[in-house]
């Protein structure tokens, strides 16, 4: 009787338990029960501002890689609430190396319970000198602003210098599923 309970055992334990609204393991996406949308704010990642706070810049490299196509383009993750992967910021320079787009696309482990809220809610700081001595810059007050009429993707087209690095921080207003408490 002991055998057949301790394989029984493992056996669950190598199955799994389904995660229930309960379950510390639950995120964004997986929501088993009911849910909610909880309003978050998410960074692109990249390099830490100065300061006490987790707003960060991306350094894209004055000469990005190629896709097989030869399309010239680059990638960051894309986190919201500082712990959730909600997707990336994929960045494609555009053919004269003037400018760049950077598109936000809700790929990643929690994506699918994300998506954009509000006008302007894609905010988008652009430097071409390192600004990590920047203290905690406010979203509201970064340059490029765009109102994406997809909350589950948008893009927005900034500056690009092909003679330095540049530096892009980019902070999103947006929602994502959370259990029911």
């Amino acid at each position: 009787m002991r055998k057949i309970l301790a394989t029984l055992f493992a056996t669950a334990l190598a199955i799994g338990i389904p995660a229930t609204a309960a379950s510390a393991e639950e995120t964004a996406s997986t929501c088993s029960y009911e849910c909610t949308w909880q309003g978050e704010t998410a960074w692109a990642s990249g390099d830490d501002f100065a300061g006490a706070n987790w707003a960060m810049f991306y350094k894209l490299q004055n000469e990005m890689p190629r896709d097989s196509g030869g399309t010239i383009f680059d990638s960051t993750p894309i986190y919201a609430g500082q712990h959730y992967f909600v997707g990336h910021a994929y960045f494609e320079a555009s053919s004269d190396r003037k400018s760049v787009t950077i598109w936000i696309i809700f790929d990643g482990d929690n994506g699918d319970g994300a998506r954009l809220v509000g006008s302007e809610s894609v905010k988008v700081g652009y430097w071409d000198k390192d600004p990590s001595g920047i203290k905690n810059p406010p979203p509201g007050k970064l340059k490029y602003k765009v109102s994406p009429s997809d909350p589950r993707i948008a893009s927005v087209t900034v500056p690009y210098n092909k003679r330095c690095d540049n530096f892009y921080a980019i902070h999103l207003d947006m929602e994502i599923l959370s259990p029911s408490s």
